[in-house]
């Protein structure tokens, strides 16, 4: 009986009704062809129509993109009326060339309407430097880098990146360290003065014969000057074109078998641990691709899912039967409950909606008798419904088709099992950190104290950021020369926060900003390296080693920038550990970025001798 009152309203949910609201838009394609470049905000109407029987709402339109913004109709659109979708945006922060999507719900359906914005951008007259916002060697540039995205192993592809000609002499411009599989050309070959340029780039794929991520940074020769920070970024992500193999190839094709697609834990005893594999076999005839780990990452994940899922429902089963055994009257109110609502869903296929209803009052009757039995009894309301670890998924990993933050916590997880950095943190951390090594007798000239004493209020500053992190979330810029104990502290704290359950990620400099590129000039195609960007801003405590060791350039400072103005605005903190004087710091990544730091961080310089030597008997102390 009870499996076939799930039958009836699965029925019920999909039968259509009889009218209904229909949204028709007029023009879901906006093209703007060649718009000029304006550093004042514009407005685009997208309009609909009603042409349905039934009045609908617009429940939200969302841009794709943080460069448009959106304001749509409010009231319900009755019948043969109009509504319109408002797009607002600052051509000067778009691409020269450029599509955005609109996102568009309503009451109508879960499914939403997709719009787009598309063109492209031109220079403005009146404002020639608008679009050319990154400065290289006196030059402005339009872009400081070319994402060609996804490029078959045959193809050759261009892309150009056009620049404008700011100093008072002619320019001449030239690739110094650039690969064989990059082809450049600058028209004109000579730019005379306030007159535009473009850079030619022509990435070869068949030359560049490998699979996979490219990245490239190419530094740039004006009038023969040679400056490491003048580079470009060049991005491919090459991939084979399975539509070009002959009947025969993709017979000797290899080809991915698991031998297993479910395995079954059995009963676990809780504390214990289980293991299973999944068994992957090339049936084919050629080597196969290692998988992506990736994938095996979030298969991990999801069987934690389901093995919450199934826990869930054991869990519920017990408590049905504790409460059935112990209060009779509970299990006789479900059973009437589940007929009640069986004979509704009767009544409504029958034509009947008025004992429809009058049924559904019964069964909301009944269920109110249910709950007082269950809390006169010391039950909660809740008791016998299903349980979950995560009440904002229900055990699924997703809320509204995006990934819940338990499934991102875990994700975290992985990625640190896997950076080896809780071995790390069992060597570096408060309980390991010896005093020993400090000068007790020579004083420093800047701080008027011995070693020890500086370093042991250092210590003591560090202690109480941990304390405070839960309700301030501050942040810390760690100084000093090298080996002064700047990673070996970072460290320290990251311990303890990931200890009180806060989620930390470690990174040197470098890495963070290969991560950034590699989100950045995916295309947007792919979902890990904008996961992994993601966990960057997200985490409670970034921490960022050896800032200054990194190839610095126009990218670098502008995605520092980006990293740590947005994580003061979501209240995340930061750790960051530099050689680099402040001074130094302006230097290499602009007054915007020192400006913040020093304003909103807590600067902490290091001082002593390198501890590693220390350690290891080169210097003694006393």
């Amino acid at each position: 009986m009870k499996s076939l009152v799930l039958t009836f309203f699965c029925v019920l949910a999909i039968t259509p009704g009889f009218s209904q609201g229909i949204m028709e838009v007029k023009q879901p394609t906006l093209v703007l062809k060649n718009l000029l470049a304006n550093d004042q905000p514009q407005t685009k109407i997208f309009e609909i129509k009603n042409t349905g029987n039934k009045p609908f709402i617009i429940t939200r339109a969302t841009s794709m993109s943080a460069q448009v913004q959106t304001k749509w109709s409010r009231e319900p659109i009755a019948p043969g009326k109009n509504g319109k979708i408002q797009v607002t945006f600052t051509s000067s922060h778009f691409q020269e060339r450029f599509d955005y999507k609109i996102m568009v719900y309503t009451n109508l359906s879960n499914k939403g309407t997709e719009l787009r914005l598309t063109g492209n951008v031109t220079d403005n007259p009146a404002k020639p430097t608008l679009l050319y916002k990154y400065t290289l060697a006196g030059i402005k540039f339009r872009a400081s880098n070319i994402s060609f995205g996804d490029i078959y192993t045959w193809q050759k592809i261009t892309d150009t990146i056009y620049y404008l000609n700011t100093r008072k002499e002619p320019i001449h411009i030239e690739p110094l360290n650039k690969p064989a599989y990059l082809h450049f050309n600058f028209h004109p070959s000579v730019v005379a003065p306030n007159q535009r340029g473009a850079m030619i780039v022509t990435f070869d794929a068949p030359k560049r014969n490998d699979y996979g991520y490219n990245y490239d940074n190419i530094m740039l020769s004006v009038n023969g000057t040679k400056d490491f920070r003048n580079r470009i970024t060049i991005t491919a992500n090459i991939t084979e074109d399975f539509s070009k193999l002959t009947d025969q190839e993709l017979a000797n094709a290899p080809t991915v078998e698991f031998t297993a697609k479910e395995l079954s834990f059995g009963e676990i005893i809780q504390g214990e641990k289980a293991h299973c594999d999944f068994i992957v076999k090339n049936a084919g005839k050629k080597e196969a691709v290692r998988m992506a780990l990736s994938n095996s990452q979030y298969d991990a994940i999801m069987r934690v899912y389901n093995q919450r899922q199934f826990q869930d429902k054991r869990e519920q089963d017990k408590r049905i039967a504790e409460v059935y055994e112990k209060v009779p009257q509970v299990e006789a109110l479900s059973d009437e409950i589940a007929a009640t609502m069986a004979q509704a869903a009767r009544k409504i296929l029958a034509g009947d909606r008025a004992a429809a209803d009058q049924l559904k009052k019964d069964a909301e009757f009944l269920k109110e008798q249910k709950a007082v039995y269950l809390k006169q009894n010391g039950y909660p309301a809740n008791y016998l419904e299903l349980q979950y670890v995560c009440p904002d998924c229900k055990d699924t990993g997703y809320t509204d088709g995006k990934k819940c933050h338990c499934f991102k916590h875990m994700e975290i997880e992985i990625l640190y099992d896997q950076s080896n950095i809780r071995e790390v943190l069992e060597r570096e951390n408060f309980d390991t950190l010896s005093m020993a090594y400090y000068d007790r007798d020579h004083v420093d000239e800047k701080t008027g104290m011995t070693v020890y004493d500086y370093m042991s209020r250092v210590i003591r500053e560090c202690r109480e950021y941990v304390e405070k992190f839960k309700n301030e979330k501050g942040s810390i810029l760690f100084t000093g020369n090298t080996g002064c104990g700047k990673t070996f502290l970072s460290n320290c704290i990251a311990r303890e926060l990931i200890r009180r359950y806060f989620s930390v990620v470690y990174l040197t400099a470098t890495d963070m900003f290969d991560i950034l590129a590699g989100s950045r000039f995916s295309g947007g195609d792919d979902d890990e390296a904008k996961d992994r960007a993601s966990y960057i801003l997200a985490c409670d405590l970034l921490i960022i080693d050896d800032l200054g060791t990194e190839l610095i350039n126009t990218f670098t400072a502008s995605q520092m920038f980006y990293c740590v103005n947005e994580r003061l605005n979501r209240n995340k903190g930061t750790i960051i550990s530099t050689n680099l004087t402040l001074g130094e710091l302006q230097d290499a990544f602009t007054e915007r970025v020192t400006s913040r730091i020093m304003s909103r961080y807590k600067i902490i310089p290091l001082i002593g001798d390198d501890l590693r030597l220390v350690r290891r008997g080169f210097m003694r102390r006393g």
